[in-house]
């Protein structure tokens, strides 16, 4: 029986980083081949989804459970979770993209409001694999004030929507993208907090 090693969950978080920088990256350069490039990836987290499901199945099949086994397996199922949560929002937001084409999603007056938000979700996402690969629960405090940050970005949005967007279409979807990033951020941010959980689980074993 194998149960996914950290070095995996640790991998599996950058490549989430760097689908959602790809996403920001066609999202503020009207780009839907690089939007596509973010759909036709991957989901880095399949592989994961199945060896814990195998895992799982296996621990609870024993006649007597090993219940540290079971504990960090179902930990380390919830944060795969989180991962796939953070990539599907990730290719929301280059759906967006592509179906406006070259058509820019933004007004030039919020790109550099969505390019904080991504590079916000980008750090999320490497400070918690940081908290599992380190061992450091410094990193959960990290991702807890961007957490925050994120979700200030996200509610003084709605206020200017309707002064800098030119069309209700743009003023919705620029609203939809926001929403995007926030709800990134909440999965990141319970994913670091998964991955202090399982680091204090190890440190009592």
């Amino acid at each position: 029986m194998r149960q996914v090693p950290d070095v995996e969950l640790t991998d599996a978080c950058e490549v989430v980083a760097d689908t959602i920088e790809q996403a920001t990256a066609a999202l503020l350069g009207a780009d839907p081949v690089g939007a596509w490039r973010v759909l036709s990836a991957a989901t880095p987290a399949s592989r994961l989804v199945d060896w814990q499901e195998e895992t799982i199945a296996v621990l609870v099949g024993r006649r007597r459970l090993a219940h540290r086994e079971l504990r960090e397996a179902i930990a380390a199922a919830r944060a795969v979770t989180e991962l796939e949560r953070m990539h599907d929002l990730a290719r929301h937001i280059a759906k967006i993209v592509r179906m406006h084409g070259e058509s820019p999603v933004l007004p030039t007056a919020l790109r550099q409001r969505f390019a904080n938000m991504g590079d916000i979700a980008r750090e999320m996402t490497l400070s918690a694999g940081c908290v599992l690969y380190y061992g450091d629960r410094g990193y959960v405090q990290t991702v807890a004030a961007a957490e925050k940050e994120m979700d200030e970005l996200h509610r003084s949005l709605f206020p200017v929507l309707t002064t800098v967007c030119q069309d209700d279409v743009n003023r919705i979807d620029a609203g939809l993208v926001s929403q995007f990033y926030e709800q990134y951020a909440d999965h990141a941010a319970q994913l670091a907090a998964q991955f202090a959980a399982t680091c204090a689980d190890k440190q009592q074993a």
